[in-house]
């Protein structure tokens, strides 16, 4: 079954807010050492399930191990709670001018 990440609220957006506001410091000491900065954004990111199990079936033709089809949902979904995309790319959006970023809608 294919799920939707969770509906960013004011509690969740508030505190991956504080989190971002915390941080920030951090990764601008991270991010000035990498030249550019690549994120792409899926029209849908229910997307994301589909391009982890490619992933996961091009490692086993490979004759390496990979995970189930339960195991990527919850793998993905991990994710989309803990990287809301209703929550970090309009923070990365208002932000590409002053990190070099490139955030590229697909």
């Amino acid at each position: 079954m294919m799920r939707r990440p969770p509906r960013s609220t004011q509690s969740r957006s508030s505190a991956a807010s504080d989190v971002y506001k915390r941080q920030h410091g951090e990764y601008l000491n991270l991010w000035n050492l990498m030249d550019d900065l690549v994120v792409l954004e899926p029209e849908d990111i229910a997307m994301s399930k589909y391009w982890r199990a490619e992933a996961e079936e091009k490692m086993k033709s490979q004759g390496k191990t990979g995970m189930e089809t339960d195991q990527i949902h919850k793998f993905v979904e991990y994710f989309w709670k803990s990287l809301n995309p209703q929550i970090f790319s309009p923070i990365l959006a208002s932000t590409q001018d002053v990190y070099d970023l490139s955030l590229i809608h697909i």
